[in-house]
């Protein structure tokens, strides 16, 4: 294995521009999210997330299961064999846009989708702009530094047609329009990179067929499973629950991303290592992202739960507090999901176990499916905030016994407690600081408190010499000593 798969510098670098990503994938959407809403009202943002979730399953036909195989190709080839899968990737996802737009303008589009048609009609422009969803390439070839600087622009230029565009008190049309426009765009730059590459000659589709299939049955259950919350949730209880349950899962997604610039990053290099047979190399990397996500995720978790009102009250309307408790709910989805993708895309993906990655998310999806059924009639938005932690936690422990039995990989090691001893912190700032909210305003108390937990949670884990995070402490102090001297 040569040195540059596990080069330090490129992997720091590359976490670098992905934190990037990651950072704006937080910031810009806790700008829009309360403005929108705020705008368009709840019931409207609703109907949005409703209709999207209907569209989704189309735009999923439309790529099949591509994204997610051609990444791990790319990564495992080299020099022409880069373009000759490419291009033969890209005929491929090339026909199934076409068939899945023809099956929904044909097929659905005049019969059911009468009630919302314009927004059905607007956000349908996803499904044929798949045809330049072309991600998979950057990601397989490592080139995280484009993909952060193309993503930093148009994400600058999404937020700034929603602030501009999006008008108080009207539907969802606008709003609806500029995020189909945003992905167009994204695709329409990444496909320029790609272009040079795609050389249609001497073409073998049939060799990429069946693991594109199989991966492609592992969308359709995990698009089932991401979406049903969604479409259950507007059939039993309709679309204000809806926009509830929508709040609480986006604010949780948008802190999840933190983990999935990690997870990124190290899914190509681990593809790379084991079909080098590096086996050691990718437990290294296996421990290195569960200490990050578990440093992370725990004052994560309190965080929310302690904050989940006061976040609601700073960024949106007093009417959205019927939020908060799938919020608090829904808290539990981030460490659950972070260690629940380590499983998928460092460990299962990255050996071609596609068949048990379907039956994981089979057991999620059915976990899901069965508990909103049951949940969401009575308690409408909290029964779906409650039916998604079930279902990502059944997925996780099916993972996590399988991972150890087949490969004797464990995750989690006692060193690890550390960060669970060090999250209780946070609750001194909570409580010393609350009463500051009758006398201050709450953006200020807030600040205030996040701070505050920020630098005592990381002294603590100083004080405890966490292995993970005292060891770079050390040297960026040393480092700053010598500067100094």
């Amino acid at each position: 294995m040569s040195s540059s798969q596990l080069n330090k510098k490129k992997i720091f670098s590359d976490y670098l521009f992905n934190l990037m990503r990651t950072v704006l994938n937080v910031a810009m959407p806790m700008i829009t999210l309360p403005f929108v809403l705020n705008r368009i009202g709840p019931e409207n943002y609703g109907i949005y997330n409703y209709v999207n979730s209907i569209i989704s399953y189309f735009t999923m036909a439309a790529v099949l299961g591509i994204p997610t195989y051609a990444s791990r190709e790319i990564a495992r080839q080299e020099g022409e064999g880069i373009d000759q899968s490419a291009t033969e990737i890209f005929t491929i996802q090339l026909i199934s846009v076409a068939l899945a737009s023809l099956v929904f303008y044909l097929g659905f589009y005049p019969f059911f989708a009468k009630e919302h048609q314009t927004v059905f009609l607007i956000l349908s422009i996803q499904i044929a702009g798949n045809v330049f969803n072309t991600e998979w390439f950057y990601i397989g070839r490592q080139k995280f530094k484009y993909i952060a600087l193309r993503s930093m622009i148009i994400k600058f230029l999404n937020v700034l047609a929603i602030l501009l565009l999006v008008r108080e008190s009207e539907n969802c049309h606008t709003y609806a329009l500029i995020i189909v426009m945003t992905g167009l765009a994204t695709g329409l730059v990444n496909i320029r990179g790609v272009i040079p590459h795609l050389k249609f000659r001497d073409l073998n589709l049939r060799r990429h067929i069946r693991p594109i299939l199989v991966l492609f049955a592992l969308s359709v259950t995990g698009m089932i499973n991401s979406s049903i919350d969604k479409t259950l949730t507007g059939v039993l209880v309709g679309p204000l629950y809806v926009g509830y349950y929508s709040l609480g899962f986006r604010l949780t997604r948008i802190l999840q991303q933190v983990f999935t610039a990690m997870n990124s990053i190290i899914f190509p290099r681990i593809t790379k290592i084991l079909a080098n047979g590096a086996e050691k190399d990718s437990d290294k990397l296996h421990r290195f992202s569960m200490n990050y996500i578990l440093m992370l995720s725990f004052p994560i978790l309190l965080g929310l739960f302690l904050y989940a009102e006061d976040i609601i009250l700073l960024l949106f309307e007093p009417e959205l507090l019927p939020a908060v408790t799938s919020l608090i709910i829904l808290t539990g989805t981030v460490p659950v999901i972070a260690v629940l993708n380590v499983v998928r895309q460092q460990i299962l993906l990255p050996r071609d176990k596609d068949r048990i990655l379907i039956y994981l998310t089979i057991v999620t999806t059915l976990t899901n499916i069965v508990f909103n059924l049951l949940l969401v009639p009575r308690w409408q938005h909290n029964g779906a905030a409650a039916a998604t932690l079930m279902a990502e936690s059944a997925g996780l422990v099916y993972g996590l016994l399988y991972a150890s039995r087949k490969f004797s990989i464990n995750l989690f090691a006692w060193s690890q407690l550390k960060y669970l001893l060090a999250a209780p912190v946070l609750l001194f700032p909570w409580y010393m600081l609350n009463p500051l909210k009758d006398l201050y305003p709450l953006f200020l108390v807030f600040a205030g408190q996040l701070v505050l937990s920020v630098i005592l949670f990381f002294i603590m884990l100083f004080l405890l010499r966490d292995d993970f995070f005292y060891r770079y402490m050390r040297k960026s102090l040393q480092k700053a000593k010598k500067r100094i001297k």
